[in-house]
């Protein structure tokens, strides 16, 4: 089986490539983010080659390994030849993203999203789940240093956020390229899409607590569970006020607090498509 991963990071086209992936006969499970190294790994190796169903050219696009060193050991454990696929977007604007899309589902209110953008780094080692979700581009190079130390440079590729944008096809074909699946791209019905936006309105926080919550894998076990999902949320949804803005001072802050993690990816060995 030819096992590829995309470990990296939430927010940055981790959905885009799934599409793109599924359309062209690369195999992804149904559960787009299978989270086995951090989440599922007790349900055991078999259980989780069972869920690519024999298929030849697979993709595990489990975006938060990338957030969780112990993760990526056992995936470099398992897998020790596969590539690792990263998608970086620009530090800030990845963390906006990541705790607005929070908000819009329910998951933290808005004062909690600038209380994240403008706190000081911590150790890593300290962060909530929040914190790690919500602002993984503040700790850009604690997770990359992790990758580095784990994974043989030649099988980490970076490509930036952008590309997904300023060059699609290319893109998808320089992803195939590099991770040996030869299967001809015939179909680019997703390729140009933005997908997987933040909703325009905010799904009620009670609502979100139960599916994430005690009842969260009974949910998942029902028929047409994505569908349905959707349906509940555009029920439980709500009014919010989305837009959040930073006054002067604030942005200086983040300017600052974010410096260290711009310079840093820009030194990144991108792969071009």
């Amino acid at each position: 089986m030819n096992l590829n991963f995309l470990i990296g990071f939430p927010r940055t086209g981790s959905t885009w490539l799934y599409y793109n992936l599924v359309s062209n006969n690369v195999f992804v499970p149904e559960i787009k983010e299978i989270k086995f190294f951090d989440k599922n790994y007790k349900k055991g190796i078999d259980w989780y080659l069972k869920q690519f169903k024999g298929n030849k050219d697979c993709f595990d696009l489990s975006i938060t390994y990338s957030l969780r060193k112990e993760a990526l050991i056992l995936l470099k454990k398992h897998f020790p030849q596969s590539k690792i696929i990263l998608f970086i977007r620009e530090p800030k604007e990845r963390d906006i993203s990541a705790c607005t899309y929070r908000y819009a589902n329910g998951l933290i209110e808005l004062d909690e999203i600038k209380n994240l953008i403008l706190s000081p780094k911590k150790n890593i080692e300290n962060l909530n789940t929040n914190e790690l979700w919500g602002t993984a581009g503040k700790y850009y190079s604690d997770h990359i240093k992790n990758i580095y130390e784990i994974f043989d440079t030649d099988q980490i590729v970076f490509y930036h956020y952008d590309d997904i944008k300023n060059n699609p096809e290319r893109l998808l074909r320089s992803i195939f390229k590099e991770c040996g699946i030869k299967k001809k791209l015939t179909n680019f019905k997703f390729v140009k899409s933005k997908i997987n936006q933040r909703r325009k309105k905010r799904i009620n926080p009670l609502f979100t607590k139960l599916i994430h919550g005690p009842f969260a894998e009974t949910f998942k076990k029902l028929p047409f569970y994505g569908k349905l999902r959707e349906i509940y949320r555009e029920i439980f949804a709500e009014k919010g006020n989305l837009d959040l803005k930073f006054n002067y001072d604030e942005n200086e802050k983040i300017a600052e607090i974010y410096s260290n993690e711009i310079k840093f990816i820009s030194n990144l060995n991108y792969k071009k498509p």
